[in-house]
């Protein structure tokens, strides 16, 4: 037997009637066969690349809409705290005046107040600034407007929309308790057009207070001074 790298050679000695040797060649050949595994891996990191595109990619847009979110919560928080100041600023003006007109009414006196004053509701009727579409947001509203001035500086305009109250006698047998109801509006809110329906388009706070004068107390209350320049 002879063997190289590419052939085999076989040398077989068969007996035959004649004598003589038969020499039988076989030859083998190698193949070259492409190397499947190197491809295969290959496909697997191009698989594990584009998930990994895909995660980061996902990753990425729940960052922007968390940052969004997070802007959006921030401004309308700023708006609520807005409105609260403008409705604490409504509440104190109308408190000032209502006190004033009260106590001219206790005492006696003929009052200067021009604030008005709503009756108080009959037994088992809603006082009057329970109905918001009625009495606050129709164009035939009759609250109280406080000056803007309680809230603009001078030449200035931050906020449109002026606080606005109301003030009902808290009992019918008594005009020395009043119930007094403001509300306040973000500087995103626009101004009020006259004799058009009211209902605000932005942030609004409401604040509400219970006050009683006596009849021995002669003394006024100033209402809030206007934001100076």
């Amino acid at each position: 037997m002879y063997a190289t790298h590419d052939n085999l050679f076989l040398q077989l000695s068969i007996p035959l009637n004649y004598c003589r040797t038969t020499s039988l060649l076989i030859m083998t050949s190698q193949k070259t066969y492409p190397f499947i595994g190197r491809q295969r891996q290959s496909g697997v990191v191009l698989i594990i690349a584009m998930l990994m595109l895909i995660v980061i990619s996902i990753a990425s847009v729940n960052a922007m809409r968390s940052s969004t979110t997070s802007e959006v919560i921030a401004n309308n928080s700023r708006g609520k705290a807005l409105a609260m100041q403008a409705a604490e600023a409504g509440l104190r003006h109308c408190e000032a005046r209502a006190v004033n007109k009260l106590t001219a009414i206790a005492a006696s006196l003929t009052p200067t107040e021009t604030l008005v004053i709503d009756a108080a509701p009959a037994s088992g009727v809603a006082y009057k600034w329970e109905d918001v579409s009625g009495n606050w947001d129709s164009a035939s509203a009759t609250m109280t407007v406080t000056p803007l001035t309680l809230l603009n500086a001078t030449g200035t305009t931050f906020y449109k929309r002026a606080p606005e109250c109301m003030v009902q006698y808290l009992e019918s047998a008594s005009t020395n308790k009043a119930v007094i109801t403001a509300r306040g509006f973000g500087p995103e809110v626009a101004a009020q057009v006259a004799d058009t329906a009211r209902r605000p388009l932005g942030s609004e706070v409401w604040l509400q207070s219970n006050i009683q004068v006596s009849s021995t107390v002669t003394a006024t209350i100033t209402p809030p001074t206007p934001a100076g320049p």
